[in-house]
C-alpha cells in the first residue's frame, strides 16, 4: 500500500509539473505576441579569473511574434530595410529561435524578463578562460502594445429614448493603499439623430458607489487597467498611451499624453476630477444608475 500510495504521489506531482509548464507556456505565448523594438544587445564575457567585459551593439531591428510559430525580423542598415521569416518554439521559460533561413541553425535562450512591454531574452555560451553572454533588450511596439491591451468586448449601451444613448464600459479597478478604485467608461450620446457628438466621462467608485469623474470631452480615449495600472489609449494614435497612477488613492488631476515633438517634449492635458458629492449634475444619472450593477 505504501508502495501504491508513493507512485500515486509521484504522478500526481509529474501531472502538476505538465499543467504548470502548460500554463506557464501558454501566458508566455500570450505575451510574446506582437511587435518588440531592440532597445540593445548586451555582450558579457566572464573569464575565469572574475573579470567582466561588456560591449552593447544597437542595431535597428524589431521582432514580430505570429501565433503560428513564425516570427519576421526587420532590420534596417545603411537606408535599407530588410524583413526575414524565421520559426520559434516555446519550452517552459525558454524559446528556441531559429537563426538561419535554411532551418538549420537554431539558438536556445532563456526568457530573463517578459511582460506587456518588455522582452528580455539571454544566452550563455562557453569559450577558451570564461563564459560568453548574449542579452537582448526589446520594448513592445507602442502601437501593439496599445493593440494588445483595447478591449475586445465588454461594452454595452442603454438606449434612454429614441435619440439618447448611453455606452458603458466597466474597465476595471485599481488597488490603492486604503481603497479599491472602481472605473467605468460613459460616453453619452443626445440628439444623436441629428449630431454624432457626444460627451465622456471616466466614472470613479469607492465601495461601489459614484465618488466623481474626469470630463474626457469626446469618445477619444479608451482605457483598460493591467497590472493594477491605469492606461489611457488615445483612439485615432495608438502610440500614445498614457499610465495614470492610482496607488495613492484618486487623483485630483491626471494628465493625458497627446503628442511628442520631435525634442522629446511631451504635449497633453489635464482632466481634473469632479466629486459627485459637490456637483450633484443630474446629467450624470447614467453613472449612478451604473452602481446597481456592482450589486
Amino acid at each position: 500500500m505504501k508502495k501504491v500510495f508513493l507512485v500515486c504521489v509521484a504522478v500526481i506531482a509529474l501531472v502538476g509539473v505538465d499543467i504548470d509548464s502548460a500554463a506557464i507556456e501558454q501566458e508566455y505565448q500570450r505575451l510574446l505576441l506582437g511587435q518588440w523594438q531592440l532597445l540593445g544587445i548586451d555582450m558579457i564575457l566572464n573569464t575565469d579569473l572574475g573579470q567582466e567585459e561588456k560591449h552593447v551593439l544597437n542595431p535597428i531591428m524589431s521582432w514580430r511574434f505570429e501565433d503560428d510559430g513564425c516570427y519576421y525580423e526587420t532590420v534596417c542598415y545603411q537606408g535599407d530595410t530588410v524583413i526575414r521569416q524565421y520559426g520559434y518554439v516555446l519550452r517552459n521559460d525558454s524559446i528556441m529561435l531559429q537563426v538561419s533561413s535554411n532551418h538549420e541553425i537554431s539558438s536556445w535562450y532563456m526568457i530573463d524578463t517578459l511582460t506587456r512591454d518588455r522582452l528580455v531574452l539571454t544566452s550563455a555560451h562557453p569559450v577558451k578562460d570564461g563564459e560568453l553572454m548574449w542579452v537582448y533588450r526589446f520594448q513592445r511596439d507602442k502601437a501593439s502594445f496599445a493593440q494588445s491591451l483595447l478591449p475586445a468586448s465588454g461594452a454595452y449601451s442603454v438606449l434612454l429614448d429614441d435619440s439618447d444613448m448611453v455606452n458603458y464600459r466597466y474597465v476595471g479597478s485599481v488597488l490603492s493603499k486604503r481603497d479599491t478604485i472602481k472605473l467605468v467608461l460613459a460616453t453619452s450620446f443626445f440628439n444623436n439623430r441629428v449630431s454624432s457628438r457626444c460627451n465622456a466621462r471616466l466614472g470613479v467608485y469607492l465601495d461601489d458607489s459614484l465618488y466623481g469623474y474626469y470630463t474626457l470631452g469626446g469618445d477619444y480615449y479608451d482605457f483598460c487597467v493591467e497590472d493594477n495600472i491605469l492606461y489611457c489609449i488615445k483612439k485615432d494614435d495608438l502610440s500614445n498611451v498614457t499610465k495614470i497612477e492610482l496607488h495613492d488613492g484618486i487623483a485630483s488631476k491626471v494628465f493625458i499624453q497627446d503628442t511628442v515633438d520631435e525634442k522629446g517634449n511631451v504635449w497633453g492635458d489635464y482632466f481634473y476630477m469632479d466629486e459627485y458629492a459637490k456637483t450633484g449634475d443630474e446629467w450624470l444619472f447614467p453613472l449612478v444608475w451604473i452602481e446597481y450593477k456592482f450589486r
